[in-house]
């Protein structure tokens, strides 16, 4: 038996749903962030903004004016902000669901560049906007696919006026779904994509799977970063969909009656269930994965066989 064998059958264990966690589950996704109940038992909503400062159930500071931003969610891409001409490298951030509930995407991408810059990374971050504020979680997973074909467009021409510039893209929850659409659309290639807890199907990344083609071919490096403890895409997603999120559980791409083979070469999970207790963790501070995603990005394409396994110096 696999380690990965034994952590699903881990994880199915601990998420026998009963009616009290089905609820909670229903709840959470229905703000598109993790519920108070789901994440921490009695907690209050005070107590919840005090603990919870990632970009879920939080009040964001705001982004300084001259944050760079894509806006797509007009009738074509639009930037403002101090979009970053001829750098050396640039992170584009991509937002969750609901983002106006969960602190605004501008302002969670300046929150994300205040934690990349603590962990050692100050490459400007531009925050891409898209049309997630819907209730209608079916209509935002097409909204979220959408975006991210309309961000391939507008960032293949930004790659062509920019040819020198280290392009790495960074999606949250179903904006991690945004950038495999990306993938799939993607004339160039970027040095990096990385899914944080993102909201697809677990064989939607094999090499067989719907964005295998776009993984294997429109970026060097892409790393799935998947916590158990992620009470949306283990326990709402798969209430929705039937199956945990990948980014659960990471890949599942053999075994069972769908198998789609392996991951591309270019892919590699990232187990980060020790630090990432819940949905809104994965960007915090003082905990959460931030380091480990600054310290893959020195590893592109250079190891992506092991799911994390060198990883206990960090944790």
């Amino acid at each position: 038996m696999t380690d990965e064998t034994t952590h699903r059958d881990e994880q199915d264990g601990d998420s026998r749903l009963n009616r009290r966690s089905v609820l909670r589950a229903t709840s959470a996704a229905a703000v598109g962030t993790v519920g108070l109940g789901a994440a921490s038992g009695t907690a209050t909503a005070e107590e919840a903004e005090a603990e919870f400062l990632g970009n879920c159930l939080a009040d964001l500071p705001a982004a300084p004016e001259d944050t760079p931003v894509v806006d797509l969610t007009g009738d074509g891409p639009a930037t403002r902000g101090a979009m970053p001409s001829g750098a050396d490298e640039v992170l584009f951030y991509v937002h969750g669901w609901l983002e106006d509930a969960s602190g605004g995407g501008e302002n969670q991408g300046a929150a994300l560049a205040d934690a990349l810059d603590a962990n050692g990374y100050s490459a400007p971050v531009v925050s891409v906007l898209w049309d997630s504020n819907t209730l209608n979680w079916w209509a935002g997973k097409e909204a979220a696919e959408a975006a991210g074909e309309a961000f391939a467009d507008w960032l293949d021409g930004y790659m062509a006026a920019n040819p020198d510039t280290t392009v790495r893209v960074v999606g949250h929850s179903l904006g991690g779904r945004a950038p495999y659409a990306m993938l799939d659309e993607l004339s160039g290639s970027v040095t990096s994509v990385s899914a944080v807890g993102a909201a697809n199907d677990p064989e939607t990344v094999c090499a067989d799977g719907r964005f295998g083609d776009g993984i294997a071919s429109s970026a060097d490096a892409v790393y799935d970063f998947h916590s158990k403890n992620d009470d949306i895409v283990c326990s709402a997603y798969k209430l929705l969909e039937t199956t945990e999120g990948v980014g659960c559980l990471g890949a599942e791409c053999d075994g069972g009656w769908f198998d789609d083979g392996s991951t591309p070469d270019t892919y590699t999970d990232v187990d980060v269930s020790d630090a990432v207790l819940n949905h809104c963790d994965y960007f915090r501070p003082d905990r959460g994965c931030v380091l480990r995603i600054v310290d893959w990005f020195d590893d592109d394409g250079t190891d992506v066989e092991s799911d994390d396994e060198d990883d206990d110096g960090w944790w």
